[in-house]
């Protein structure tokens, strides 16, 4: 195992835990966490459903992911994402989010489970230090121009997740702006 796994794995069930919160605070439905595979990251379980989840983060750029795990892995050297400069941020973002969710759409390994709990959630975290309502236009844009038949539809619904205002958002992936 790779140093910075054990921080993914966390990162990954910190996002698990924030839709769970997300999803009790809006929906009034309460899950709870019933195994973890990896993948998908987690099996969770209402009274009356069993859905599985997978995450995926999407970063700006290879050196905005090293400067974060570099950061969070213990006994690591920070290594901080350089001063730019930075062009067309949002387009690059868009680019790289399309890629990242084409990964997740076309992936094998989800379809046992799948075929056994039923199509899942996908919880897309981003890291864009300029994310903003233009860059979710531009994503769309993307998603849109996107031939997406080799998806395995293995996935009922999508939701990007940033932070803002020192929580953690979750909007429906395309529906929501």
């Amino acid at each position: 195992m790779n140093r910075r796994a054990h921080i993914k794995k966390k990162h990954e069930q910190y996002l698990v835990n924030c839709y769970l919160n997300w999803l009790k605070v809006t929906t009034g439905l309460e899950f709870s966490i019933i195994d973890d595979p990896d993948p998908p990251e987690a099996i969770i379980a209402s009274e009356n459903q069993t859905i599985w989840v997978e995450v995926v983060d999407v970063f700006y750029s290879d050196d905005l992911a090293k400067d974060k795990y570099s950061y969070a892995t213990p006994d690591e050297k920070h290594q901080p994402m350089g001063p730019g400069p930075y062009v067309s941020m949002d387009q690059v973002f868009a680019h790289r989010f399309i890629g990242g969710l084409r990964k997740k759409l076309t992936k094998t390994s989800y379809v046992p489970f799948r075929e056994k709990y039923g199509p899942g959630i996908l919880l897309i975290g981003i890291h864009h230090p300029w994310f903003d309502e233009e860059t979710v236009r531009m994503m769309k844009d993307a998603y849109l121009s996107e031939d997406w038949n080799d998806s395995l539809d293995c996935f009922d619904k999508i939701y990007y997740s940033f932070s803002s205002m020192n929580r953690t958002v979750f909007k429906l992936w395309p529906d929501e702006a």
